[in-house]
């Protein structure tokens, strides 16, 4: 079966938002109606809590771009959106390297983005990434963290998520400080590459999926 195909939508939450699929503005009971949905999550970031991540699973992207420019449905989607959010940070699709689900279920799901320097070579970034990935299993034991897959947004072919799972968020913050050589890299990869940004969110999932 092919990996579904994300979209993953940056917002800014009104003021004391707190995720709930009930006061979501009917987001949900829209997309339980929508061809091709499988599944939704939506959730705070623990470091600016001021930011909403939703984040949808598509069978295909097609799927998306079909509800998309559905006059009836679509609307009513924008209009539940914007009453939870006041302005939209990004929104993009990524097809992951392996499938999200295990990540985003997690207690705490970690987006790592890179955004690639102009100039900068893809193929090179895509192998220093597959070697980041190996340095961080090697480092960081599967106890303590979800692995997860890594996919460039279709909308930015510079743009790429990372996706990692972790069971809370003192124990993230523990494991990656005991792992100076992962650390090193990325930093040297970042100096090669472009910037990274890691988000760190706590996510819920629609219990109608």
């Amino acid at each position: 079966m092919a990996s579904p195909t994300y979209e993953v939508l940056k917002v800014v939450a009104v003021e004391g938002y707190q995720p709930d699929w009930n006061a979501a503005g009917g987001i949900a009971s829209i997309l339980s109606t929508v061809p091709g949905f499988i599944a939704a999550w939506q959730g705070l970031d623990v470091q600016d809590a001021k930011h909403l991540w939703l984040v949808i699973a598509w069978e295909t992207i097609e799927h998306h771009r079909a509800f998309m420019a559905d006059k009836e449905k679509s609307p009513m989607m924008l209009q539940g959106l914007f009453q939870v959010a006041t302005a939209v940070v990004f929104m993009n699709h990524v097809t992951f390297s392996r499938d999200l689900a295990p990540v985003l279920d997690a207690p705490l799901t970690e987006f790592a983005i890179w955004t690639l320097k102009e100039g900068a070579d893809r193929a090179g970034f895509l192998e220093d990434l597959a070697a980041l990935h190996e340095q961080l299993k090697r480092e960081i034991p599967d106890t303590e963290m979800i692995d997860g897959g890594w996919g460039a947004a279709v909308e930015d072919e510079r743009k790429f998520f990372v996706g990692l799972g972790w069971h809370s968020l003192e124990r993230c913050t523990a494991a990656v400080a005991a792992a100076p050589n992962f650390i090193a890299q990325v930093r040297t990869a970042e100096e090669k590459h472009g910037e990274h940004a890691v988000n760190l969110v706590k996510l819920l999932k629609y219990p109608g999926a």
